[in-house]
C-alpha cells in the first residue's frame, strides 16, 4: 500500500486534491478471507517526543480490513492536516465528473469560533434504487446488522458512501465513527462501508448533518454515474 498525502494539486481557488493510491505490497496484507484481501497498518501510528520526533511506531493489533474499509483510516489521517472549518470532500473518483466547483454556493455558517460543523451526505436516485431493492446494499446491511435492521431500512433511499463532504470538524468525527463501526459490526466484505454509512448516518439526523435529495445531473456539482443506475 502506498499513499501520497504530500502530493497535492493546488488550483488558483485553493482547492487541494489528495489522491489515495493502493498498491499490493505484501507487508500490508495479512491474509485472504473469503476472497478478499485483508490489510493492516503497521508502523502508521506511533509515539512522538516533545519535539514532535517519532520515537517508535506501533504494530497494528486489529484484524485485517478490506481496502475499501481501511481507506477511512487514511482519510482520517489526512483530515487532521486541515483547519477546523476547512471544507473537505471524500470522493470515489472513478465514476465521478466535476460539473462545477463543489464548494461554491454551499450553505455555510459564519461564526468562526463555533464548535460544530456541517456534514453533507448524498442520496442516490430513488427512482432507480432503494436500500431494499439493491442486492449489494441488502447484503451489506443484512450481514452486518441483521434482518430486523434491513426490514426497517428497506424502503429508505441509498446514501452513497463514495461521496461525502463537510467541514473538517464534521468530517473528522464522521471518519472516526466509520473506523469504529467496522470494529463493532460483524460484516467483513468489500463495500460493507456502504452499510455502515447508511445505518449510522443515512437514516438519522446526527447534529448538523444534511442529506442532499437525489438531484438531476444538471443540478449536482459532481455527477456520480451510479446514482442513475439500479444497484
Amino acid at each position: 500500500m502506498r499513499t501520497i498525502p504530500d502530493m497535492c494539486l493546488e488550483a488558483s481557488v485553493r482547492i487541494h486534491a489528495a489522491v489515495l493510491i493502493i498498491l499490493h505490497f505484501s507487508r500490508f496484507f495479512g491474509s485472504v478471507n473469503k476472497g478478499f484481501q485483508m490489510c493492516r497498518l503497521p508502523h502508521v501510528y506511533g509515539w512522538k517526543d516533545e519535539l514532535e520526533h517519532v520515537t517508535r511506531t506501533a504494530h497494528d493489533p486489529r484484524e485485517g480490513r478490506v481496502v475499501a474499509t481501511i481507506r477511512y483510516e487514511w482519510y482520517w489521517i489526512w483530515s487532521l492536516r486541515y483547519n477546523t472549518h476547512s471544507w473537505l470532500m471524500l470522493l470515489d473518483a472513478r465514476d465521478s465528473y466535476f460539473q462545477s466547483n463543489p464548494f461554491i454556493s454551499l450553505p455555510r455558517e459564519i461564526h468562526p469560533d463555533r464548535e460544530d460543523g456541517l456534514l453533507y451526505l448524498f442520496g442516490e436516485n430513488t427512482e432507480a434504487t432503494r436500500l431494499g431493492s439493491s442486492t449489494k446494499n441488502l447484503k451489506w446491511i443484512r450481514n452486518g446488522y441483521g434482518e430486523a435492521t434491513l426490514k426497517a431500512l428497506e424502503d429508505k433511499p441509498t446514501i452513497c458512501s463514495g461521496s461525502t463532504m463537510g467541514e473538517q470538524i464534521a468530517i473528522e468525527t464522521y471518519l472516526r465513527a466509520m473506523v469504529n463501526e467496522h470494529d463493532e459490526a460483524s460484516v467483513r466484505m468489500t463495500g460493507s462501508d456502504q452499510g455502515f454509512h447508511n445505518v449510522r448516518f443515512g437514516t438519522v439526523s446526527r447534529g448538523k448533518s444534511y442529506i442532499s435529495p437525489s438531484l438531476s445531473s444538471s443540478h449536482m456539482p459532481v455527477f456520480i454515474s451510479s446514482y442513475f443506475c439500479a444497484g
